[in-house]
């Protein structure tokens, strides 16, 4: 059961929220001031980072321990400028002998004066689609490097049949020949 905090305006939401989300989602409010600390952060961060809520609640600094070395200046930005942007955070977080990468979704909270006092969000794993990502990626490089070493002429055609790639240097190599599709990839 997740742990009931002193009644703070929106946390009980915040709770309510953290429950019904999916598990590789954590919600989370972050006070910036006075003085920093977690004020709530969701059940499903133990499943996500393997450090349940409770070690969050004694240390607030543990976030910039978790987050991988290279990210740790992109997360140190974020709570010194809390300021809510459009471009998509990605951060990358240790766990075990992995990294849990995720996508960062925030919104500043501001008190009376206009001064952000907080930082309400959720931490969504998406792991599984960077590792996706990352294949994709190795495909179209080996797809490049196959192209740009083979000896005869080879066309790759995009579905609107724009040409996206031709290893023959000229096109003058073909001759007369009419160029036909050999294999109609399509249909595997």
């Amino acid at each position: 059961m997740p742990r009931r905090l002193p009644k703070i305006p929106c946390l009980d939401a915040l709770q309510q929220t953290a429950e019904e989300l999916r598990s590789d989602e954590v919600v989370y409010r972050f006070r910036l001031l006075p003085a920093r600390a977690f004020e709530y952060i969701g059940p499903a961060v133990e499943s996500m980072l393997g450090r349940p809520p409770e070690a969050f609640y004694r240390d607030p600094d543990i976030a910039l321990e978790l987050v991988v070395k290279e990210d740790r200046p992109l997360l140190e930005a974020l709570f010194a400028d809390p300021s809510e942007r459009s471009e998509r955070i990605f951060l990358r977080w240790r766990r075990d002998a992995g990294v849990v990468w995720t996508e960062v979704l925030r919104v500043p909270i501001r008190d009376e004066s206009g001064r952000i006092v907080a930082i309400e969000g959720v931490l969504r794993d998406v792991t599984r689609q960077k590792e996706l990502e990352s294949e994709r990626d190795r495909h179209a490089a080996l797809l490049q490097a196959i192209i740009a070493n083979i000896q005869d002429g080879v066309l790759a055609e995009s579905e609107d049949e724009t040409i996206l790639e031709n290893a023959a240097q000229e096109w003058g190599q073909f001759g007369e020949y009419q160029i036909t599709p050999v294999i109609d990839l399509e249909q595997y």
